[in-house]
């Protein structure tokens, strides 16, 4: 990236995309007052992101600094970002926490940072109360899933499959009540049974809980569910059944569901799996060929 971008201090937007970039982000960047919007995803940028030159930029709104080779740390000082509404970083080296600064950045809405090292969540996730999409996928990020995702009110998508979380789902995610395109808890260390408090999440298109080691019934509050589009709750210690009302919500031609059919009954599913392998029952290969994963 040349030096002299630091000549257009008018700039508002930046977006320089999948290219080969390298080096270093220059430090006149810093003088583009006006720049809402940065993005440089898809370049070859390594190293710490350069969190000295990109938080001089207060009135950035998009940040997307995904698919380079960053490595270390959110920098700390992407606290003074209070417009930032969209923060990308997948598809990164980063690692450690993510800091507990990440409470202050009020403004919110998308937060992305899968594919990466990360290995905790700080609590102060809760304070960001506009955040319309969390999505923490393909980590190492350890811990319970806090309660305070509760208070996340106006999420949209709850991404966190592929890490190490333990424990159990708080019932608290039941507040979520405006989750619609999905929520993936997949490929965990869960235990425990599903919260009753979700089929408040009416709304959903994609429930994914496979992959861990939830017991016991699933909760018939679920056959509130009736959009939901995937349905995926193979791989789990569960028995009993697939609440029945759901199943009769469920149109089969739109809609796929997968189950350990040999542990829990499920007269609705798509795809029956047994030692992690999951099987579709169709006789039509035309339906198992279209059935969404």
């Amino acid at each position: 990236m040349p030096t002299t971008i630091g000549f257009l201090t008018t700039l508002k937007e930046v977006h320089l995309r999948g290219n080969s970039l390298s080096g270093n982000i220059p430090s006149e960047l810093s003088a583009l007052k006006a720049l809402q919007e940065l993005d440089l995803n898809g370049n070859e940028y390594q190293g710490e992101i350069p969190g000295k030159i990109l938080s001089t930029m207060t009135a950035l709104e998009s940040l997307d600094l995904g698919d380079c080779a960053f490595s270390g740390v959110i920098p700390n000082s992407f606290k003074l970002l209070t417009r930032l509404k969209s923060l990308v970083l997948h598809n990164n080296k980063l690692a450690g926490s993510i800091p507990s600064i990440i409470g202050t950045m009020k403004s919110l809405e998308v937060l992305d940072l899968d594919t990466n090292e990360f290995t905790f969540v700080p609590r102060s996730i809760g304070d960001l109360i506009n955040l319309k999409t969390f999505s923490v996928t393909d980590n190492k990020i350890q811990g319970t899933i806090h309660t305070e995702f509760g208070q996340l009110i106006n999420l949209v998508k709850f991404y966190i499959s592929n890490n190490e979380f333990g424990f159990q789902i708080p019932s608290q995610l039941g507040q979520l009540t405006k989750l619609r395109d999905g929520f993936d808890v997949s490929n965990n260390q869960l235990i425990g049974t599903v919260p009753s408090e979700l089929g408040a999440l009416t709304g959903l298109r994609q429930f994914r809980i496979t992959g861990n080691r939830i017991a016991g019934n699933l909760p018939e509050s679920l056959s509130a569910l009736s959009e939901l589009r995937v349905l995926r709750v193979d791989k789990n210690d569960l028995t009993g059944e697939i609440p029945p009302k759901l199943c009769q919500s469920i149109d089969m031609n739109e809609a796929t569901a997968y189950a350990d059919c040999g542990e829990i009954a499920c007269p609705c599913c798509s795809h029956c799996c047994e030692e992690a392998v999951c099987q579709c029952i169709f006789t039509d290969p035309l339906r198992c060929s279209r059935s969404r994963l």
